[in-house]
């Protein structure tokens, strides 16, 4: 666990060259690792190699952008670190407690990928739970990235709404519809709401409802035949 961090973090920021959409961005450090962990990750980011140059040594005008895998220290209200940026650029900032840490990490209009490193259940389910991160995708003991393939994929605020995969997959095979039914000269009326699964009619539920009284809920579970 001790290695485990610094290694994702490493992964997450500079791997596929810092362009993927769920690159870390900003590392938020509490202050009693913060110079541990910075010298550790500025070690291994001076391993990191980019392309050899043949010949020359000064910038080239040529088409694209390219730049070494950086780290910045920084304050998480500098307007920069609220820009998406696909570059293995890595700002980093200190925080003290806990929901410092929550503010800083959803004081950005992006929202899609999100992790924390912590050996603590209950800030992992405060990680997890509605004042914790406001990104899509929220990740504990593993980087931002990489992870993402089979799940629900997808973010908040400016980063969008809505999910690839996943639990959203069965939108690809199913149809939602919903009906109104009268059952009786009484006046009363059926509202059901289901899904159409590979011509079998799975019925979720059900609202009965008489004028002048209030409605009830039936919870059914049945497959029909359509």
């Amino acid at each position: 666990m001790r290695d485990l961090p610094v290694r994702s973090i490493l992964f997450a920021a500079v791997g596929t060259a810092g362009q993927r959409c769920t690159t870390c961005r900003r590392l938020i450090l509490h202050e009693s690792i913060y110079q541990t962990v910075l010298d550790q990750l500025v070690g291994l980011y001076k391993q990191v190699k980019g392309g050899k140059i043949l010949t020359g040594g000064t910038v080239i005008e040529s088409e694209g952008n390219f730049v070494q895998p950086t780290i910045v220290e920084i304050s998480p209200k500098s307007d920069i670190v609220k820009e998406e940026l696909f570059a293995p650029v890595l700002y980093v900032m200190k925080f003290k407690t806990f929901e410092e840490a929550v503010e800083i990490n959803n004081s950005v209009p992006q929202g899609l990928s999100s992790s924390i490193f912590t050996q603590k259940p209950e800030l992992i389910f405060r990680w997890l739970g509605p004042h914790g991160s406001d990104c899509g995708i929220v990740n504990v003991n593993i980087p931002t990235n990489g992870a993402e393939i089979g799940g629900a994929f997808g973010g908040e605020k400016a980063t969008g709404g809505g999910r690839e995969a996943g639990s959203d997959s069965w939108k690809q095979y199913m149809r939602r519809s919903t009906w109104v039914q009268s059952h009786s000269a009484s006046s009363a009326k059926q509202i059901c709401f289901g899904l159409l699964i590979k011509g079998l009619w799975q019925e979720t539920s059900c609202a009965l409802n008489r004028f002048g009284s209030n409605s009830s809920i039936l919870q059914q579970n049945k497959n029909k035949e359509r």
